[in-house]
């Protein structure tokens, strides 16, 4: 976990020292994984997996065709949206979750 770009995601953190600032985020992290269950972890995985399966097939099976898009081109567009979005939204909720795991255990 690259402490340096996380921090910069918890402003309220800034006026601690570096060194304890990573403290925090670890314990937190390490509080976070071991509050879920290994059942709640999948059940998240599948959601995941069927919200990006289902944002691709409806990009395949109707937006593309009703745009003439060439295979190669909606494949292009998966590979510079689809991805980097449902990498975003990840990272996105791994820090609202590290938040609220902040506030409960300050």
């Amino acid at each position: 976990m690259n402490f340096k770009r996380l921090s910069r995601h918890f402003p309220e953190l800034a006026n601690l020292e570096p060194s304890e600032r990573e403290t925090i985020l670890l314990r937190a992290d390490q509080s976070l994984s071991e509050n879920l269950s290994p059942l709640m972890k999948v059940r998240d995985k599948l959601l995941d997996l069927v919200l990006i399966a289902g944002v691709c097939l409806i990009l395949i099976k109707f937006i593309a065709p009703a745009l003439s898009i060439s295979p190669q081109a909606n494949a292009f567009i998966v590979m510079l949206l689809v991805l980097p979005l449902y990498f975003y939204m990840q990272k996105k909720r791994y820090i609202s979750q590290l938040r609220r795991q902040l506030k409960q255990h300050p």
